[in-house]
């Protein structure tokens, strides 16, 4: 059992007098009622120190790192995470709102023993949770190392009353220097790819920039930092910091669209409009279109976005197309592709480095990568996490080929046959992607006491520096779908910091927006000097020839029931099986494929007849962020129609199978749907302020905004506003269907 998901723990929460949660304590709230409340959040924090502590991984008198996004107001649950550090017996560096990229770049210039960001990404407002750090690289947590967690968290939670421990450790306020800090990693040219003079030969103040940064920690940092980098126009929205995280905008919101049109966004006489009328970027840009309409179809101007989440780890653009009166959508896909172009064109990329993507990813983004640019595509299961720890083999990988390399110029056989243990470890660690963050380390050690024991502190100097070398390690860019871009950046790390120099710097990982946005600024503005406008567009419309892609949502599932081994799971996976062969087995080679980092995936592959390559693909997995099971469809155009028919047929299986009949939201759901109907048969609708009040006064512990989101995530309903009390709601034939 773990209790973690894709990237800690994250739920809606509750203080912990509310009545939902009264009778429970704070892991049965947790674990029964879905809730996290501040007694949780200090049980957990204390579990990771106890964990830490175990591991022989934190010594008295060590510091974790802690920042935290705008979404808690009050502070309940920052002060009950720090309050569960510090009766641990760990001190406190106090972050306050920062980027999540942040939090691990300073717990490694700090030489902290550990990091944790409080946040809930991208989820609404009324969740929380934590995403942890480990002082090595800053890599996050593994499934066996969150299954250790949760037996300490389960342990902790019979055996220890954390009423009764009073705190030892002490806060301290790093806010000023950690952002301080960052800035200055931002505006490092080596990170940035802003060489110095570049800034007026890329026309960076030719853009009108719009910033959206969701309510959430890059709010006016963001902004600020844009204009050291040198462009002229920039235009804010959502800079609130009163916790009103990813509302009105961000980047949650763009997923899975290519392009909004106007009609997209401002209803037509007699037509409907949709939650991009909410949109504060996309507003934002319409409204300086028709303010400068004739200078962006001249090509004298560019307008252009920057969107990113509460947490400021992800990354979209959108491109105002003058000749189609439309905004582009750039998703993590896209934006990484525009990277790793430029790189390959620019940097003097030699060899066939690997670009790193998730299942997630469009089918045809790997492949085109491979062809057109001479790179290793690897492939990956969901969660940015699985990235870094490419990047990391990579950088151990790495470091074996430079120590052979130096060991054989100082003819030494004998320590190159020392290293043969690590290169079998590295080949199963890359074919088997261990779940145990401990594998790596270990290597990474072995490999490290092996340079200690054979090379001069002078000659490991040498080998760092080398490191940092363009093509060094086999590894040019990690992305994902939904905006997780990871590009080796350098950083200044602690002596502390399982390095055995001085200060010094390496290479650093970590999911990061604005990293993200400012490279790929650098990409595409390089590419404009040798385009014109409209054929730029073109570019940032197709950079590679997209394929077909969709994702289908059954919310408030029993998650638990859809994990590998169950009963459950062997049914919907020969089901899938079965229908994927029905559908396209006369064209297809149609395989069942695990992986190993997340065996509860029932992933098909279809491949071309006698190839191995996935061809297109259907998988479902559980969410590791939301309470919710998704079907997954990825292939080329031309197979559409089929993916989805079979992803409806698949999400129509869970929408009847898997979702929890006990949930307050399911139930809200089904009531909801069949009131919409009833009045629909009278030639009524029910409007978004009468379903807020119903919902209000009916299901008390429902937020009635999140439930009308869902719906319209899981084509339910159509929706044209939350926030319009009068806009009218409709089930759609889906909805009719599963309240039937």
């Amino acid at each position: 059992m773990r209790i973690q998901g894709t990237d800690g723990i994250r739920r809606p929460t509750s203080p912990d007098n509310a009545a939902r949660v009264k009778g429970l304590s704070p892991l049965d709230a947790f674990l029964k009622g879905g809730l996290i409340t501040p007694s949780f959040m200090e049980l957990y924090a204390y579990s990771f120190l106890t964990d830490l502590s175990r591991l022989e991984r934190i010594s008295p008198g060590e510091s974790v790192v802690v920042g935290w996004d705008p979404r808690d107001p009050k502070g309940e649950f920052i002060e009950a995470f720090v309050s569960g550090i510090r009766k641990a017996g760990a001190s406190v560096l106090s972050l306050g709102i920062i980027p999540t990229p942040a939090v691990p770049a300073y717990m490694l210039r700090a030489g902290a023993a550990g990091g944790a960001m409080i946040t809930a990404s991208h989820n609404l407002k009324d969740q929380n949770g934590v995403k942890l750090f480990w002082k090595e690289q800053g890599l996050k947590y593994l499934p066996q190392d969150d299954v250790r967690l949760t037996r300490v968290i389960l342990e902790l939670a019979k055996s220890t009353d954390l009423r009764e421990i009073a705190p030892a450790g002490e806060v301290i306020d790093r806010h000023e220097d950690a952002s301080s800090m960052f800035k200055s990693f931002m505006l490092d040219p080596t990170n940035s790819w802003l060489e110095p003079g570049s800034m007026q030969e890329l026309d960076l103040d030719r853009i009108d920039l719009v910033v959206d940064t969701a309510n959430g920690c890059l709010s006016k940092f963001a902004g600020n930092l844009f204009r050291n980098w040198g462009f002229t126009n920039v235009h804010e929205v959502n800079t609130s910091l009163a916790g009103d995280v990813n509302e009105g905008g961000g980047v949650a919101a763009l997923e899975g669209t290519e392009i909004i049109s106007r009609a997209d966004v401002f209803a037509t006489e007699g037509g409907s409009g949709s939650p991009f009328s909410e949109h504060q970027a996309v507003l934002q840009m319409f409204r300086l279109a028709d303010e400068r309409r004739q200078e962006f179809l001249s090509g004298t101007r560019l307008l252009v976005a920057a969107v990113f989440d509460a947490d400021g780890d992800r990354f979209f653009r959108l491109d105002y197309s003058p000749h189609k009166d439309a905004l582009i959508v750039t998703s993590g896909d896209e934006a990484a592709f525009l990277q790793a172009k430029y790189l390959v064109e620019s940097r003097s990329v030699s060899g066939r480095p690997r670009i790193v993507h998730t299942v997630e990813s469009d089918i045809n983004v790997g492949a085109f990568a491979d062809e057109s640019l001479g790179v290793s595509p690897v492939m990956t299961a969901v969660g940015d996490k699985w990235v870094l720890y490419e990047a990391f083999a990579a950088l151990i990988e790495g470091r074996l080929e430079l120590l052979k390399r130096t060991l054989a110029e100082l003819d030494r056989e004998d320590a190159i046959k020392e290293l043969e243990s690590a290169d079998r470890k590295l080949a199963s660690i890359r074919s088997q992607r261990s779940s145990d963050s401990q594998d790596y380390f270990d290597l990474e050690n072995e490999v490290e006491t092996v340079q200690s024991k054979h090379l001069s502190p002078d000659q490991i100097i040498e080998l760092e520096k080398a490191l940092l070398e363009q093509g060094a390690i086999p590894y040019l860019m990690g992305f994902e779908e939904t905006g997780h871009s990871i590009a080796p950046a350098i950083l200044e790390f602690s002596s502390t910091a399982n390095c055995q120099l001085p200060t010094a710097n390496r290479l650093f990982f970590a999911g990061n927006g604005l990293k993200a946005a400012i490279n790929t600024f650098v990409a595409t503005q390089t590419a404009l000097k040798s385009m014109d406008v409209e054929a730029f567009h073109e570019m940032m419309e197709a950079p590679f020839p997209r394929g077909f892609k969709r994702t289908f949502y059954a919310y408030y599932t029993r998650k638990e029931e859809f994990a590998f081994g169950t009963d459950y799971w062997h049914e919907l996976a020969l089901w899938l099986e079965y229908a994927c062969q029905t559908r396209f087995g006369a064209e297809f080679d149609v395989r069942r494929k695990e992986f190993a980092e997340e065996l509860d995936m029932v992933f098909i592959s279809l491949s071309q007849k006698g190839s191995s390559m996935t061809a297109a693909s259907v998988f479902v997995r559980n969410s590791g962020t939301e309470e919710k099971t998704g079907v997954n469809v990825r292939g080329p155009k031309s197979l559409a129609a089929s993916l989805d028919a079979v992803g409806d047929l698949a999400r129509r299986r869970l929408q009847t199978t898997l979702k929890d009949p006990s949930s307050e939201y399911a139930k809200a759901e089904t009531r909801t749907l069949r009131e919409m109907i009833e009045l629909e048969r009278q030639g009524k609708a029910l409007s978004v302020g009468l379903a807020v009040s119903l919902l209000n006064e009916r299901h008390p512990d429902v937020v009635p905004e999140r439930l009308l989101l869902e719906m319209f995530k899981q084509d339910l309903i159509t929706l044209e506003s939350l926030t319009a009390s009068a806009a009218p709601l409709k089930t759609t034939d889906l909805g009719r269907w599963l309240a039937g």
